[in-house]
């Protein structure tokens, strides 16, 4: 079996991490130490990001990574019992739903569904891995890593090899195995495995922003999470944290490119253009609550939404791309 005792992860996002705890466990089993390290090119963890829904089944998988016990005993997320699918003209009653419950309000397979700001789900994340206690195993975050080269070196007589991985700091290491867990934009994929993959913009956008619950008088048409389809876009509303105090609402709608990340960065922080659009796009709606949300809410965010080209190269001979860095497709904001 190859050599696995260096394992550089780069990438210290929900990819990177699950990534990290799956194989400390899996490599606990054998008889060879195994150091497991993972590079984040950010100083902290990272806050950008939605609220993300978790299904049933994304909650046993944390389960089984020992981070489900972290989320709840913090009391992380809100928990859903269904996605309601509106019409944003013809209300008020719901076109569909996605349940997660059945008729009596049971969860159908002993877990419901939680949504949850990404930064507590890393969170949660990084206080499993900190308490991970494996025979044979070390395991590590190291923030600040921005990676700059890699290279394969040469097969040893034994048929092994190492990736020299180099950040620009000017730190240096040697590893048996590289996951690039870093995205879309992944300096892995478009450095060394596969740099003619570039990523292409989707045409869609999705802004994000927060209401106070106490800011909104009307009643609300969802429960948990809802999903307003209209003419120009969908937009999402949903509680995210247990004291129900605040809505996420995600504005998913086309936008003409800004070619650069400044040119993004310049039109999120234009945020009274961005509510006026929104207004503009769901503002007359059948449900008053909804213009009340856009009105009082804050805090916008835009993220433009990219894919990559169908096909292409995952992986060489010890480096692989994981998540978004491999297979980035147009977003399910569900």
């Amino acid at each position: 079996m190859a050599r696995l005792s260096e394992i550089c992860i780069i990438g210290g996002g929900v990819s990177g991490l699950a990534s990290a705890l799956a194989l400390a466990k899996y490599l606990s089993t054998r008889e060879e130490h195994a150091n497991i390290t993972v590079y984040e090119l950010r100083d902290l963890p990272s806050s950008l990001g939605g609220a993300v829904n978790l299904t049933p089944n994304a909650l046993r998988n944390l389960y089984r990574l020992e981070v489900l016990p972290h989320i709840y005993k913090n009391e992380y997320g809100a928990e859903v019992d269904r996605i309601e699918l509106f019409s944003n003209y013809s209300g008020p009653e719901q076109l569909a739903s996605m349940d997660f419950v059945d008729a009596q309000g049971e969860s159908m397979s002993g877990l419901k569904g939680l949504r949850v700001l990404r930064l507590p789900l890393l969170l949660a994340m990084i206080d499993a891995i900190h308490d991970t206690a494996l025979p044979g195993i070390t395991l590590n975050i190291v923030y600040d890593k921005k990676l700059v080269k890699l290279e394969e070196l040469s097969l040893d007589a034994q048929g092994g090899g190492k990736v020299q991985v180099s950040f620009e700091d000017g730190t240096v290491v040697e590893a048996d195995l590289v996951l690039g867990c870093d995205g879309i934009h992944s300096k892995t994929r478009m450095n060394h495995v596969d740099p003619d993959r570039e990523p292409v913009y989707t045409g869609i956008s999705v802004a994000q922003g927060y209401v106070a619950r106490k800011d909104i008088t009307s009643n609300l048409h969802f429960k948990d999470t809802g999903m307003i389809m209209a003419r120009r876009g969908s937009l999402l509303t949903s509680f995210y944290e247990s004291t129900r105090t605040s809505v996420y609402l995600a504005s998913v709608m086309e936008a003409k490119e800004a070619l650069s990340r400044d040119g993004w960065k310049a039109k999120g922080e234009d945020q009274e253009a961005i509510k006026a659009d929104i207004l503009d796009r769901f503002g007359d709606s059948v449900f008053p609550c909804v213009k009340e949300m856009i009105t009082a809410s804050n805090s916008w965010y835009l993220f433009p939404v990219y894919k990559l080209p169908p096909g292409g190269k995952w992986c060489t001979e010890r480096v692989m791309l994981l998540g978004d860095a491999a297979h980035a497709v147009s977003l399910n904001v569900y």
